[in-house]
């Protein structure tokens, strides 16, 4: 068994019900076609990390349709819970009562997060183990969080899906007397810009792919 568990926030890339953030610029098929892209582009990007098992979290209900568009070999566990926080707390104890040391979370919307950001954050989580892990997105969100020890109350009250979930995770940490150890800012896409960013830097095949088969219109192209 792996020491760390990286787990990877999920939907189910179902028209109308993902990527709704990037209509009306797309529609609502082409914004399923980006989220195929985008968690392809995240599995690649994950493969093969040391000591490190990957695993695909998503709601009840969307784990086949989930684990079809990832293939055969990727975890995918479907877990409940209130809302994204929910799925996310209870993803993260079931984590650590499996006997995962070190819990990681990031989310299919960041297809091209540097993976040296990883291993320095499990780096840090090594050494600073009472400390949670935060790296925040560009507009506020978060990129990656981790912990070493089980802290629930670190998610209380945290805005998910909102600008204000960065510093809420900061102050939340502060204030219960462990600071959270950060790492520099990325950005995810979630609007039209983002994906125009995305494209821009070149590092996802199948978002590239995408654009050039001319399913994302305007600009956003490489």
């Amino acid at each position: 068994m792996a020491a760390n568990l990286l787990l990877v926030m999920a939907r189910a890339p179902r028209a109308g019900a993902v990527k709704r953030r990037l209509c009306p610029d797309l529609t609502d098929e082409q914004a399923r076609a980006v989220y195929v892209a985008l968690l392809l582009d995240t599995r690649e990007n994950l493969r093969e990390i040391d000591e490190t098992t990957v695993r695909f979290i998503c709601p009840p209900g969307e784990g086949d349709l989930l684990c079809s568009t990832l293939g055969p070999d990727a975890v995918v566990e479907e877990t409940d819970g209130d809302g994204f926080g929910g799925r996310l707390e209870n993803a993260v104890a079931t984590a650590f009562s499996e006997g995962y040391q070190r819990v990681l979370a990031t989310h299919a919307d960041i297809p091209d997060l540097p993976r040296s950001y990883i291993g320095v954050g499990l780096e840090r989580l090594t050494d600073e183990p009472d400390n949670p892990l935060l790296q925040p997105t560009v507009d506020g969100g978060f990129a990656l969080i981790g912990l070493a020890r089980r802290r629930p109350e670190w998610f209380a009250g945290i805005p998910w899906g909102t600008p204000q979930v960065a510093n809420r995770l900061r102050d939340c940490s502060a204030q219960l007397g462990f600071p959270a150890a950060e790492l520099p800012e990325w950005q995810d896409v979630d609007t039209f810009r983002d994906l125009e960013d995305c494209l821009q830097r070149g590092n996802c095949t199948h978002l590239d792919a995408l654009a050039r088969a001319g399913m994302i219109p305007n600009g956003a192209r490489t």
